[in-house]
């Protein structure tokens, strides 16, 4: 089985949302190296609280020194250097069955590790980080939990896949950290963000933080 056979094994179908037919009509992107819209930094604004997860480890992970509780104490290492409230995901249960309903409604940053082997044992691994919140579909007003920033990587798994996934789970929470000190950072007031009491900034102007 090839590499790339398994890799898309683990990580399924990808939906491109830039790829459409071409009619000639359509107006052209304006940079290509634009992020999606559910990555833009600023989705992240304004969130105060933030619980953590990690999914299901597989054997193949664990008997090469994987370990789940390692890696929720690990994201919630990163995260300390935010200003965000670091909750478990029971404990955010907990709280809510108290009447806490803000503990219930912050977003969960999720991390999923998954991997698939062949029979000459190679083994190839993804591991994705994503921001889940409660969101509301607008075509027919129901409320979900979706995705609204993720990030992944791929790799091969060596002989200490503890230490592999800690170095991936680094770089991901690198570029989640920028992301949420960027949109929450005092030297931005975007007009189009809600202020603290519920509406938009519509007399400030955008200000940016100067490289």
């Amino acid at each position: 089985m090839s590499l790339a056979f398994m890799l898309a094994g683990i990580l399924g179908t990808v939906l491109i949302p830039s790829v459409f037919a071409d009619c000639k009509d359509c107006p052209k992107s304006e940079s290509a190296g634009r992020r999606e819209g559910f990555n833009q930094p600023l989705i992240l604004s304004g969130i105060k609280s933030i619980k953590v997860a990690v999914g299901e480890i597989d054997d193949t992970l664990k008997e090469k020194g994987a370990n789940q509780e390692h890696l929720v104490n690990r994201l919630k290492e990163e995260l300390s250097t935010t200003h965000a409230t670091i909750i478990d995901a029971g404990e955010a249960c907990c709280k809510h069955k108290a009447g806490n309903k803000a503990a219930d409604n912050s977003p969960i940053l999720y991390l999923k590790v998954r991997s698939v082997s062949d029979d000459a044992k190679v083994c190839v691994y993804s591991i994705n980080l994503s921001l889940v919140e409660k969101s509301r579909v607008a075509r027919n007003h129901k409320d979900i939990m979706a995705s609204v920033w993720s990030k992944d990587l791929i790799g091969k798994v060596q002989a200490d896949a503890g230490a592999e996934l800690d170095s991936k789970l680094d770089l991901l929470m690198k570029e989640f950290r920028r992301d949420y000190l960027l949109a929450n950072s005092a030297d931005i007031a975007h007009p189009d963000m809600p202020d603290d009491a519920g509406g938009k900034n519509v007399h400030k102007k955008p200000r940016y933080i100067r490289k």
